[in-house]
């Protein structure tokens, strides 16, 4: 007689829906992220392309949040959630970060 494979009976699963909906709230928020991300890259080629000077902070931003994107999807174990307060901190520091890289004056040769 052939071995046959039987499914044994079980509880009914049950949809864990405040888990999906945290899930997909997260991924909106990636979006928007990604979104702002996108401006800052189209903003930057954009000047390049025109021969227009663009901000250094602008550039380092758009490397941040690119960098926060892909850390986010390729991790996920990580909540995208964390980019709400992520997001902002990376903004507000990277611009710092740019500010104080830019106003530093060139060194001198000795």
């Amino acid at each position: 007689m052939p071995y046959v494979l039987t499914e044994t009976t079980s509880a009914p699963k049950t949809r864990d829906v405040e888990h999906e909906w945290v899930e997909i709230a997260g991924w909106v928020i990636w979006a928007v992220v990604a979104f702002a991300a996108y401006s800052f890259w189209f903003g930057i080629f954009y000047s390049i392309r025109h021969q227009r000077p663009f901000m250094t902070a602008t550039l380092v931003q758009a490397i941040g949040l690119t960098v926060l994107l892909a850390f986010t999807a390729l991790t996920p174990e990580i909540s995208k959630f964390h980019l709400v307060w992520a997001a902002p901190l990376l903004f507000y520091a990277t611009g710092f970060i740019a500010i104080h890289i830019a106003a530093r004056p060139p060194r001198r040769r000795k």
